[in-house]
């Protein structure tokens, strides 16, 4: 056997070993790819669920609730749905409403509010 058909036979196999690593390594890296493009579409659908949710849901009742002395809450803060959504809401929104009854801002105020507000979540989840 001469040296360029042993080379010739080296060359084959190690092209052979590094092709099939790379296809292994190829396809360990492109489930992972895959499996990290649907964990983010999975959240996107519940991102845009629990939006569309709140602006269905917290835009119907709107009627305060007396809970005692000088305190009322509005009936949508009684819905799932504003609980869902009460963790992404501003600071400043949240001590808004816990003192709107103080401020006595009309329901459509409120309302305004609440609907910047998702829109702002909406934005910063790049939603639109």
């Amino acid at each position: 056997m001469d040296l360029s058909t042993l080379l010739k036979e080296v060359w084959t196999d190690f092209g052979a070993i590094i092709t099939g690593a790379a296809g292994f390594l190829d396809g360990i890296f492109l489930e992972r790819y895959r499996f990290g493009l649907e964990e983010k579409r999975e959240k996107m659908k519940r991102r845009r669920k629990l939006i569309d949710v709140a602006r269905e849901e917290l835009h119907t009742k709107w009627g305060p609730i007396t809970l005692g002395l000088n305190s009322s809450k509005h009936e949508f803060m009684q819905k799932s749905a504003f609980a869902s959504l009460r963790p992404h809401l501003s600071k400043e929104f949240l001590e808004y409403l816990d003192h709107s009854h103080l401020v006595r801002d009309s329901d459509d105020e409120i309302r305004k509010k609440l609907a910047h507000e998702i829109s702002r979540i909406e934005k910063e989840w790049g939603l639109i």
